[in-house]
């Protein structure tokens, strides 16, 4: 893929209209949304939830928050709905993962 110069909430959907539309398209993040302010977060959603009105986007992050654990979610997100699963917990540095969902584990 190609690489871009900048902001990546300004970038994100430009990306995504490249993308082909017959790929899965996927916005990942990992243990980068608690560097974000709330407005910065709020933004990162708008833009998600914008693609989505168009094309299915599927949201994975591995993000960590002040006073909880570790974890992989999965948002499967279109046309304004959307349903989401804890995956698993996992350590900030690959030494374990958790799996929380075990139906999941065949997705």
């Amino acid at each position: 893929p190609p690489l871009r110069r900048g902001d990546a909430l300004d970038l994100l959907e430009a990306a995504a209209a490249e993308a082909p539309l017959d790929a899965a398209l996927c916005v990942y993040s990992s243990f980068t949304l608690y560097q974000f302010l709330p407005a910065q977060r709020e933004r990162l959603e708008a833009a998600v939830d914008r693609v989505a009105g168009s094309r299915p986007v599927h949201r994975l992050a591995l993000e960590w928050f002040p006073g909880e654990r570790n974890y992989l979610d999965l948002w499967a997100l279109e046309a304004g709905s959307g349903t989401s699963v804890r995956l698993a917990a996992a350590h900030e540095h690959g030494g374990w993962l958790e799996w929380l969902d075990p139906a999941s584990a065949s997705l």
